[in-house]
């Protein structure tokens, strides 16, 4: 996966598009308050780096975590604010301690987690109680399971959940579903702590 990721990162800005007004109905599903430490998991090139910054404010900071260390240089380019911390790792064994996090953003990403479960569990333990969880795509999950069946390389069978799978797997990690909006537009999944 590390690979793949690796050798789309050059071109990945000019064949991923974000629509801004899913966008914005995403974050404003995260809930960001100034002085927050956020989460983004599967950063990326950065998509939503500069967003949620202008909401975590001076006292606040955004950790961008990917697997890719090219996503992150790319990102790093892109974005030069001391509020964001660059991570290169998996999801699955995060570098952070406990509690660190006030919210956690899993942005066109949660189809790669090859242990989907383990790496819920390990976003609960870096979550401040009632923390939030957003898990979500700017499109909706046939098309996004449509794309990666389409994609020659280890994403063909990457999948996005359904409705009963996604909230069995929260479920187990005692998050508490706040918002769902699962559609042919949109996946956003929001859970508390």
């Amino acid at each position: 996966m590390r690979k793949f990721f690796n050798d789309q990162a050059e071109k990945w800005d000019n064949i991923a598009f974000h629509d801004p007004l899913k966008l914005d109905v995403i974050l404003e599903n995260l809930d960001v308050k100034p002085g927050h430490t956020v989460l983004d998991v599967g950063s990326g090139t950065g998509v939503l780096l500069e967003r949620i910054l202008q909401n975590t404010g001076r006292g606040g900071q955004v950790i961008a975590l990917d697997v890719s260390e090219n996503m992150l240089y790319i990102s790093r380019k892109k974005h030069s604010s001391s509020g964001i911390l660059y991570l290169q790792g998996m999801a699955e064994y995060m570098a952070l301690a406990d509690e660190v996090c006030h919210r956690v953003i899993c942005y066109s990403v949660f189809p790669h987690f090859k242990e989907p479960a383990h790496t819920i569990a390990e976003i609960k333990r870096i979550l401040y109680p009632r923390g939030i969880l957003v898990i979500a795509h700017s499109q909706g999950r046939d098309k996004i399971n449509e794309i990666h069946k389409k994609i020659d390389g280890p994403v063909n069978t990457d999948y996005l959940p359904d409705g009963q799978e996604m909230c069995s797997l929260l479920e187990k990690e005692h998050f508490v579903a706040k918002n769902i909006i699962d559609n042919n537009e949109i996946y956003c999944y929001v859970a508390v702590k």
